[in-house]
């Protein structure tokens, strides 16, 4: 069907005669349908009807066409409707033209960081309303250079969504301003949660007892609530204590990793559904089903209805159901290892806290037991090690 195929009714007392004669001239029919005795219905390609036409003629047989597809036929149909053709031609055009440049950029995840501070150094990197995707530099290479340029940002995503680019900024936490953030005076002394030598003292209200080198022990004083002499810190003015003692801690991490494990792998298969939503309200379909598979995992995301700046409470919420299944796999023992010491890490880190920091680390012993790996793990680290204590009359 390079032209077209079309339908033919033929109609007559001679039909087996034209068929016949037309199969011996190799004319391919690829559909034949008889209706009755005198009449059949054949499907042709475009290029053989004049010859089937011509036998029809000779046996007097009666046809019209009932039927016409191909591309021959399309642009019959479309020469007389070439304003609808050219309109729709431009509007395709115009589509690709307005979708090809950036038009919204938006900053999220900022808290101290301003955004005409961010977006003067987007325009410096070519990131601005009106650019062309084309001319948009590398991903990683702009999040680099964005991370020297924003010092006081620990990590800069940068993704493209349609014609909005949206750039999230992870600020990192200043010592200063967590203290600032517990400056609400309370008549409290700072004493130590936990043995520690002491590695950075930074006092805002309050009077110092310790200075850097001490070894100091669990419930010690730290920092006095009152202003007074160092030997007597109890003596003074009550104002409170307030401030980051830093000290060195150990610790001991017990990791266990199985060397089996089960895990979930995408097969491919994806089911969407798509509901308006009004407000926070989504217009789910009940008669639909939520979950087409045993084990899925949800993507959704959600489309507002923008008109310029203004975006406005209603839209669609798309819903991708991707088919998962769990696959069974075996990790080496060098594999386990490194993974134990990857989570004892993480964990440590949350231990710690934003303040703290990890110095060392090693591996004290590991053993191998029933498919798992058992791991002791020291660590060195430097935590803040203040912790509040009420000032009670009399003391």
């Amino acid at each position: 069907m390079k032209g077209g195929v079309v339908t033919i009714e033929c109609n007559g007392e001679h039909i087996s005669l034209l068929l016949d004669q037309i199969v011996q001239a190799k004319v391919v029919l690829s559909h034949v349908k008889w209706v009755n005795n005198e009449k059949v219905r054949i499907t042709v390609s475009l290029n053989d009807m004049m010859q089937v036409w011509k036998y029809m003629k000779l046996h007097k047989v009666n046809g019209r066409i009932v039927k016409k597809v191909g591309p021959f036929f399309w642009l019959k149909r479309m020469k007389k409707r070439k304003f609808f053709v050219i309109g729709f031609a431009i509007f395709l055009f115009l589509l690709f033209f307005f979708s090809s440049f950036i038009w919204y950029v938006d900053i999220e995840g900022n808290e101290q960081i301003p955004d005409k501070h961010i977006l003067s150094i987007l325009q410096k990197e070519r990131i601005y309303p009106g650019q062309l995707k084309v001319g948009l530099p590398n991903s990683d290479e702009l999040q680099r250079k964005l991370l020297k340029r924003i010092p006081n940002a620990s990590w800069i995503g940068v993704r493209l969504e349609g014609t909005r680019i949206i750039v999230t900024i992870a600020e990192k936490k200043r010592v200063d301003s967590i203290g600032e953030k517990k400056l609400v005076r309370k008549p409290v002394n700072l004493i130590a949660k936990k043995n520690a030598f002491i590695m950075d003292v930074r006092v805002f209200h309050g009077n110092p007892v310790i200075k850097v080198h001490d070894a100091v022990k669990k419930g010690q004083l730290l920092v006095s609530g009152a202003y007074g002499d160092a030997t007597t810190p109890s003596k003074g003015p009550i104002v409170g204590a307030q401030g980051i003692v830093l000290g060195e801690v150990w610790y001991q991490s017990e990791v266990v990793v199985p060397l089996q494990y089960v895990q979930n792998e995408y097969t491919g298969e994806k089911k969407r559904y798509t509901w308006p939503f009004v407000g926070q309200f989504v217009l789910a379909n009940p008669f639909q089903t939520p979950k087409p598979y045993a084990r899925s995992v949800l993507m959704r995301r959600i489309s507002a209805i923008n008109i310029g700046k203004y975006q406005f409470p209603l839209g669609f919420v798309r819903d991708d159901y991707w088919s998962v299944k769990q696959v069974s796999y075996t990790r080496n023992h060098p594999d386990a290892i490194a993974l134990g010491k990857k989570r004892a890490r993480l964990e440590m880190n949350n231990t710690i806290g934003p303040e703290g920091r990890i110095l060392t680390e090693k591996v004290l012993h590991q053993r191998v037991d029933n498919g798992k790996v058992y791991l002791k793990i020291h660590f060195d680290v430097v935590e803040n090690i203040a912790q509040e204590k009420p000032i009670l009359q009399g003391d």
